[in-house]
Formats: structure tokens, C-alpha cells, sequence
């Protein structure tokens, strides 16, 4: 029968393990209890880490990525000398990590480009792959609302059908972008998180950047405004500067937003399903 494996690594996740046979940990590093310096600058943002601490932090993070990178090779030397070249292969990544970029460590405090930025690689069976292009890159942003229709689309599946099924499919379909090797329309990139006493949401359209951030304890919202041509990192806000383009896009972002957060009728509104899919991940008891 077909094979499905979903397989969820860890390792690039807090906590950081070490790994003497990487290297192990810095000679100038010095230890720090990670879960209450993240929980205090949240509350005061001068509470940061000593530079021994960070150098601890990022050495054991860099070491985790090169730790998974040879556990994803294990993986897939197994998975190739059992099934060849048949299989489509998929990897990516639920979110980044911050390092003080932006004043925060960890996640679920911003949705700032390192946050968002993440891998996605996919290697197309044989049968289906293009002739002309069997290793190359796309870099027309998406979303990871497109991964479930991409895949179901280059199987063979009516993408028309399941939209308007029992659930539904956000997202888009990338696999026209593979098969014929043709640029992706451009479109808004919505995000949002809602951790820590605050919701935040994100949109991205071509190069420019919105991001609202708005506090539970009656704080002022915050609004900030990048480029990214000229501010990859998104350091510096435009806000201030915003001209009749970036007020178009500040506008659609209510819209974009709202049309991804509001509930779909055909699923009632009973949350049972959420509260399952988050006590089996541990993020309730």
C-alpha cells in the first residue's frame, strides 16, 4: 500500500543539547537557565543575557542543525535504498528562532523575518519530475498554507473538490510552479500568533512588510513597516515614512486578516478538535 511518514524532529528546538562529538560548548560560554531569562525580558527588555550566555545559546543551536542534518541523512539514505527514487520528499520547518534580533529569545514573541523564514525542500518523484529542471530554486515567497494543496495536487488529487469539502483547503497549489517551471503570481503573506499577552499579526507583499502588534493588557498597539531590499533583517521601522502604497497595504491587512481568521461555518463551533490536536502536540494537560 502507499506510505505516508511524518516525521517531526526536536532537536533545533529548545532546550539546546550539547554534542561533544560537534565540538561541544565554547571555552568562553557560560550556562543560563533559558525558560526564566526569556520570561524575564519579556517584562524587562534591559535583562539580557551575558555575551557568555549567547555564545552558549547560538553553539548549541548552530550544533542541533548540524546534529539533525546527519539524523535527516540517515533517514533519507534508509528511506532511498527502500524505495529508490519513487516517494516525494518534503522538509521544512514551523518557525525560526530569535537571538536577541529583535530583543527576544526563542519564539512566540514576534513575527520578525527570522521567525517566518524557513526552509522548504522538495524532491519530486522521478516520474514526475521536470526534464528540464531537476535541481534549482524558487524564490517567490509562499506560504505554509501551500504545502497540504501542493502535495495532494502533484498526487493526483481534485484540488477543486476539496475546497469546497467537509473541511476546505486554504492555500495554493505549487506544484504548476515545479511541473512546468513557471513563476508564481504574487499575492499578500498573511501570519499571526497569539502567545505571551499579545497578537500579532503579519503581512508580507512583494518586499514590503506590516506588522501589527497588539497587547492584552491595554498597552497601544504597535505598528511597524519594513523593507526588506534595503532592511533584510527588518531593523528599522518605516512607520513613520509610510506613503501611499504602505497605507494600501495597511488597509488590506485587515481584510487579509480577517478572511483567514474567521471560522468556516461548515465546521460548527466546537473547538474539541483544536483541544485534541494541541494536548497531543503538549501544549495543554
Amino acid at each position: 500500500a502507499p506510505l505516508f511518514l511524518y516525521v517531526h524532529y526536536m532537536d533545533t528546538h529548545y532546550p539546546y543539547y550539547a554534542h561533544p562529538e560537534l565540538g561541544g560548548d565554547p571555552p568562553d560560554s557560560e550556562p543560563i537557565a533559558f525558560h526564566r531569562v526569556m520570561n524575564e525580558l519579556r517584562d524587562d527588555p534591559t535583562r539580557v543575557p551575558s555575551p557568555g550566555q549567547m555564545r552558549l545559546l547560538q553553539s548549541r543551536y548552530a550544533n542541533e542543525i548540524r546534529y539533525l542534518d546527519r539524523e535527516l541523512g540517515r533517514l533519507l539514505d534508509r528511506w532511498r535504498a527502500r524505495f529508490g527514487d519513487d516517494g516525494a520528499i518534503v522538509v521544512t520547518s514551523d518557525h525560526g528562532e530569535e537571538f536577541l534580533d529583535h530583543g527576544g529569545l526563542g519564539h512566540g514573541t514576534s513575527l520578525h523575518r527570522e521567525l517566518v523564514w524557513v526552509p522548504l525542500l522538495w524532491r519530486v518523484p522521478t516520474d514526475l519530475a521536470p526534464q528540464d529542471a531537476r535541481v534549482r530554486m524558487i524564490s517567490d515567497p509562499v506560504t505554509q498554507l501551500d504545502l497540504v494543496p501542493s502535495v495532494l495536487d502533484m498526487l493526483g488529487f481534485d484540488l477543486a473538490k476539496l475546497a469546497t469539502g467537509a473541511v476546505g483547503l486554504q492555500g495554493r497549489s505549487l506544484w504548476p510552479a515545479v511541473r512546468d517551471v513557471v513563476r508564481l503570481p504574487r499575492r499578500p503573506l498573511y501570519a499571526y500568533n497569539s502567545r505571551y499577552g499579545r497578537a500579532i499579526g503579519r503581512l508580507r507583499e512583494g518586499d514590503r512588510v506590516y506588522v501589527q502588534q497588539m497587547y492584552y493588557d491595554g498597552r497601544s498597539s504597535e505598528q511597524l513597516l519594513f523593507d526588506l531590499r534595503t532592511d533584510p533583517t527588518e531593523q528599522h521601522n518605516l512607520m513613520s515614512r509610510a506613503g501611499p502604497r504602505d497605507t494600501a497595504l495597511v488597509a488590506r491587512y485587515g481584510t487579509v486578516s480577517q478572511s483567514y481568521r474567521q471560522a468556516d461555518p461548515r465546521l460548527g463551533s466546537s473547538t474539541q478538535a483544536n483541544v485534541e490536536a494541541l494536548r497531543a502536540l503538549g501544549y495543554v494537560q
